[in-house]
């Protein structure tokens, strides 16, 4: 098997031996085979833009979701510090 280039595509052509004399010859275009390859490389890189915007995207919810627990513990020790000083008082 090679591959023969031409300048409209690429030929995949083969031999198959039927007998010790007469062999088959046949080709194949490649042109569907090219256009789905490069459809392919498009489609991943695609892929690979949105799955990282959706990871950005889910990084920063993260990141303030974090941050609003934090704040809320914050706040509920000082309540809580708050209430124990006012126990001390009374």
């Amino acid at each position: 098997m090679r591959v023969i280039k031409t300048p409209l595509h690429r030929i995949l052509e083969f031999k198959v031996p039927l007998n010790d004399s007469t062999e088959f010859f046949g080709g194949y275009s490649l042109e569907f085979v090219d256009i789905v390859g490069k459809r392919a490389r498009k489609n991943f890189f695609m892929v690979i833009a949105i799955l990282s915007l959706l990871a950005g995207v889910s990084m920063m919810v993260l990141y303030n979701v974090h941050g609003r627990i934090i704040r809320k513990e914050i706040e509920l020790e000082s309540e809580k510090q708050k209430v124990k000083h006012s126990d001390v008082r009374t």
